[in-house]
């Protein structure tokens, strides 16, 4: 799934933080937002060229030498893109429980990372089910999604109206 796909999915997933806990407060909306974006894109660190490595302020993109040692260590598509990974992204992201509320945030950014990793398991590639060749798939192959395909398309259109929903009912006027 391409970056942007992957952005609306971990908004969309925000839906399931207030299902299961309670409703954001207003104040924490747009940082919950976030941190459900940037955790959407956290699994790419270990690719070549992402979209998180591309980040920055000032020209200064601090992701990118992360990113260039994950990929010579881990390649893309290995322990970032495991279930392994989503344990080091809540280690690494227990900083943010010193922040009030912080657990909005850190469940955002978990929920997003998750979210990643769902969509890819449902690309042609899948991913690695652990160490080993094993991959999961959460579809058929004949249902498989094609990166960049008018499928994938289709697929961000829908995440799109659900990341949408989300935000607008947490508008002043809703």
């Amino acid at each position: 799934m391409r970056w942007h796909t992957h952005i609306v999915g971990g908004i969309a997933t925000l839906w399931l933080l207030e299902g299961a806990v309670v409703r954001i407060p207003g104040d924490l909306f747009a940082g919950t937002l976030l941190c459900a974006a940037f955790g959407a894109l956290l699994p790419e660190l270990d690719a070549t060229r992402s979209k998180i490595r591309s980040l920055g302020v000032g020209g200064i993109q601090p992701f990118d030498l992360i990113g260039d040692v994950a990929n010579k260590t881990l390649g893309h598509r290995g322990v970032l893109h495991t279930f392994w990974g989503v344990g080091l992204c809540m280690l690494l992201g227990t900083p943010l429980l010193q922040i009030p509320q912080g657990g909005f945030y850190l469940a955002a950014l978990v929920l997003g990372y998750v979210s990643h990793l769902l969509l890819d398991a449902c690309t042609l590639h899948g991913i690695p089910l652990g160490v080993g060749r094993i991959r999961l798939h959460l579809l058929p192959s004949m249902l498989r999604v094609t990166t960049g395909s008018q499928i994938e398309d289709a697929v961000f259109f829908l995440l799109s109206l659900t990341a949408l929903m989300e935000i607008l009912q947490h508008l002043p006027f809703a």
